[in-house]
């Protein structure tokens, strides 16, 4: 178990270390897509639950 919490924690590290060398305007960027995608599932998931 712990090999996978390190393995885990050195994953998210790298990522973070990743999000971090990005420039502002790109982070910018990912976050608005994100929210849009997770927007549109959103209302999808709203309007098949309402048929």
């Amino acid at each position: 178990m712990k090999e996978i919490r390190t393995n885990i924690e050195l994953w998210i590290n790298d990522v973070e270390v990743k999000w971090r060398m990005l420039p502002l305007q790109k982070q910018y960027k990912y976050i608005i897509v994100c929210f849009a995608v997770y927007l549109m599932i959103s209302i999808a998931g709203i309007l098949i639950s309402l048929i």
